[in-house]
């Protein structure tokens, strides 16, 4: 029996296996330098060459045809690859010509093993190309959210990337490595200390992040009141300072500290609710603050103590004190 000399080039191709399959040259077949998975994990592809050497490659590739008579991977890459190291020279593979970039994108993720930096990246060339975020969605059959989630993974702080990319988030979850990027951009040097407080691999949990951001919350409003508090007090001893200087009677120096300690009867209180709103009216924003003290309870600032710059004069339903201005809380701030 002759050979023809042009069937020698499909001597590399075992037609007998079933389904469509055929048993195809590695050498004939190359990796599609635009597929979306770009991470591989030389462990797990090593434990895969090694099933491989042992029973073979049950799963075939596929793959499709270029002009130059050659192969290139729509998907199985791990596969061709672990194929190699084992040292195959063949593997089976569906030929399927009518295959695109997102039919590879959502053949990895209907099979839950392609990293979201790699879908992030895919989504980054598409909308690229012109597309809408809406229409990727639509063709991978996934959500808007689903898409803005991982396309936002593109511009992460370097300092999450790299916890990301090494493996410190609990199933590589999303949500949480967003969360704690937008927690980033309020409270950047909170999150750097976050990170640097997990030391082991598949540790951080969106619970972390949740926690992380009720603590941020906290510091920012207990910042915010006490900036309050103080914009406030200084304008009122500013107005204070004013008066004080264009009064045709002055003095020398201020009372002692005890001499205004308490005022105990009911023409002091008055005095000084009239002090007070002698102030609102000249601040027309503010007309009256009002603060929590440990000892007072519910307390009216008055002004800030003239001879104690961290202290502040209050109104109590006993009387009038300085206290430190640390010690308020604001409660209200009437306009």
């Amino acid at each position: 029996m002759s050979i023809d000399l042009r069937d020698l080039g499909s001597l590399s191709i075992d037609n007998t296996k079933s389904s469509g399959a055929m048993m195809i040259s590695i050498d004939l077949i190359d990796e599609d330098p635009n597929q979306p998975r770009t991470i591989f994990n030389d462990e797990s592809l090593n434990e895969l060459a090694e099933t491989i050497r042992e029973r073979g490659v049950k799963s075939p590739i596929s793959v499709r045809e270029t002009s130059d008579g050659r192969y290139m991977i729509n998907h199985g890459a791990r596969r061709y690859r672990a194929s190699k190291l084992a040292g195959k020279t063949t593997i089976p593979a569906f030929i399927d010509n009518d295959y695109t970039n997102i039919d590879q994108l959502i053949e990895n993720i209907q099979r839950d093993n392609l990293a979201p930096m790699d879908i992030a990246r895919f989504i980054e060339s598409e909308l690229n190309r012109g597309l809408k975020k809406i229409e990727i969605a639509k063709e991978l059959g996934k959500s808007n959210s689903w898409v803005s989630e991982r396309y936002a993974l593109i511009n992460l702080p370097e300092c999450i990337r790299e916890r990301f990319e090494q493996g410190y988030f609990v199933n590589d979850d999303v949500s949480a490595v967003t969360g704690l990027a937008r927690l980033h951009k309020k409270a950047p040097e909170q999150v750097e200390s976050f990170l640097e407080n997990y030391e082991e691999l598949n540790s951080i949990s969106r619970k972390d992040v949740r926690e992380l951001e009720s603590i941020i919350k906290g510091s920012m409003e207990e910042s915010e009141n006490s900036n309050t508090i103080e914009n406030v007090v200084n304008s009122s001893s500013q107005y204070e300072q004013e008066v004080s200087d264009s009064s045709e009677e002055k003095t020398e120096s201020e009372p002692p500290q005890e001499e205004i300690e308490e005022l105990s009867n009911i023409e002091d209180l008055k005095e000084a609710d009239s002090q007070l709103d002698e102030i609102a009216n000249t601040f027309k924003t503010v007309k009256e603050i009002i603060c929590q003290h440990d000892e007072y309870g519910s307390v009216k600032v008055v002004f800030k103590s003239a001879s104690h710059d961290d202290f502040t004069v209050i109104l109590t339903d006993k009387g009038v004190y300085e206290v430190p201005t640390n010690s308020l809380r604001l409660e209200q701030v009437k306009y």
